[in-house]
């Protein structure tokens, strides 16, 4: 016979409390734990020891139940247990409500504790002086390239790439005006300005496009003026009360960005699918960038991604960015790095690093 909603809600009720109990129990233990951590002087965020807890339990998965589901609830549970331990700080571009804020919470759960910067160069230093534990922070979007205020610090930065994270981000536009034809200045982060120049030029042509260090910050000036509209996420405008006038604006679909995690030591075990970075200069000589990315072809390591910085202590010269598909212990890499070595001025590993689950915003 078919049980009643009530009967299924009453079952339901029983669950959640065993759950809610079970729960505790979970948290006592890693209050203590935490305790014998601090006692012995030991880091108190193991993240390797997460995902090996993730990827045991996700091979407990069902159809009810798939792996991300699963990883989704316990990178929360964990978050939450290991505020008990001791609260991890995380920077990242603020206030609350800015795409790398909600990018550091599908990392770190909503357990962690943001340490919410204005700048990305804030960002960075709240990590580097240990003010933070992590930084996340912007690296690259699919349709605007490289976040160069990122770039610039990365180059210099002690702090390594520890992780990496493609997160789907969906712009709205949000303001007091009545209709489009009321706007006159659109306020919002310059990436995302570009990720919807296209909408806005046929939208908005009329307008002033205003650059702002967040687009949580696009909202707040948005909100003191009718005249005036904020490109942003949803969270955004609905925590400054703005009403939307169009939504999903983006020129193009599947408008992902590429955040990444930084720390001072690296935070995961080696896999084979890792991505090592690394940055060099190449010697003023003819030839010579060209004689240093040769290297990789012939050890066999694909690149995807290389870029040019300026050198910020050399005029007019430039480092070179690069992302292989090898993790740096393999005896691949091994072997071009110590090649390279040879034929660069400088060269610095910066991480090799897993891809994070991705999600969107």
């Amino acid at each position: 016979m078919t049980r009643s909603i009530e009967d299924l809600r009453n079952e339901i009720d029983a669950l959640d409390d065993a759950l809610v109990e079970l729960l505790t129990q979970r948290a006592v233990c890693a209050r203590d734990i935490g305790r014998l951590k601090k006692a012995a002087s030991l880091s108190m965020h193991v993240p390797e020891r997460e995902r090996q807890v993730v990827e045991r339990l996700s091979k407990k998965a069902t159809p009810e139940l798939p792996p991300d589901a699963i990883s989704s609830v316990f990178r929360e549970i964990m978050s939450v247990c290991l505020r008990l331990e001791e609260p991890l700080r995380i920077s990242c571009l603020g206030p609350g409500t800015t795409f790398s804020h909600m990018a550091m919470q599908r990392i770190f759960g909503v357990g962690a504790v943001p340490v919410s910067e204005p700048t990305l160069d804030l960002v960075f230093d709240a990590a580097e002086r240990g003010q933070a534990h992590y930084a996340v922070v912007p690296f690259e979007n699919s349709t605007e390239g490289s976040v160069n205020a990122t770039l610039r610090r990365l180059v210099s930065t002690p702090l390594q790439v520890s992780a990496q994270c493609f997160l789907r981000v969906e712009h709205n536009l949000a303001s007091r005006a009545a209709s489009l034809a009321e706007v006159r200045i659109v306020y919002s982060h310059p990436q995302a300005l570009g990720q919807a120049r296209r909408w806005l030029a046929e939208h908005l042509s009329h307008a002033e496009l205003r650059e702002t260090q967040s687009t949580s910050g696009a909202c707040q000036l948005a909100a003191q003026n009718p005249e005036a509209a904020a490109l942003c996420s949803v969270s955004a405008a609905l925590e400054c009360g703005l009403p939307f006038l169009a939504r999903n604006v983006h020129d193009t679909a599947g408008n992902e960005t590429r955040f990444l995690v930084l720390s001072p030591a690296p935070l995961f075990s080696p896999r084979e699918s890792d991505v090592t970075s690394l940055v060099f200069a190449v010697r003023d000589s003819f030839g010579s960038l060209a004689a240093a990315l040769a290297v990789f072809t012939r050890h066999g390591v694909n690149l995807r991604k290389l870029q040019s910085v300026p050198d910020a202590t050399k005029p007019w010269t430039a480092l070179f960015w690069l992302d292989a598909e090898c993790p740096a212990h393999d005896s691949r890499m091994v072997a071009a790095l110590a090649e390279l070595a040879d034929l660069t001025a400088s060269l610095r590993v910066l991480g090799s690093y897993p891809s994070l689950p991705a999600g969107n915003l």
